[in-house]
């Protein structure tokens, strides 16, 4: 709808990756809160960003008895109260995604449909 149909999964492809290196992991969210203004917000509009983080809590929550799991979430920026926030984020950005998408396909060439 917004790319040319040729182009279309190229555009997906390059938008994943983008959306893959503001994600969190690698550089993590200690070290992207530490960039200047513009770029210390980019990793809140990844959804992998939420997905990598309940993906870590949930596998990381079965070792909290046995090691000290804080310092670990720390380095990366995490936070084990951030699961139900991570749940609803997901959810909302799938939500809100659907709906644009909705917006896009039901404005776009209607005339045609006529």
């Amino acid at each position: 709808i917004i790319v040319d149909p040729t182009y279309s999964q190229v555009a997906t492809v390059v938008a994943v990756f983008i959306l893959s290196v503001i994600s969190g992991t690698k550089p993590t969210l200690s070290e992207w809160k530490t960039k200047p203004v513009p770029f210390n917000i980019f990793y809140h509009v990844s959804f992998l960003r939420y997905s990598n983080e309940l993906f870590y809590l949930t596998e990381i929550e079965q070792w909290k008895l046995n090691y000290n799991i804080d310092s670990v979430l720390e380095n990366y920026g995490y936070s084990s109260e951030n699961k139900t926030m991570d749940y609803l984020v997901l959810f909302a950005i799938g939500l809100i995604g659907r709906i644009i998408s909705f917006i896009f396909l039901y404005f776009v060439d209607r005339g045609k449909r006529k």
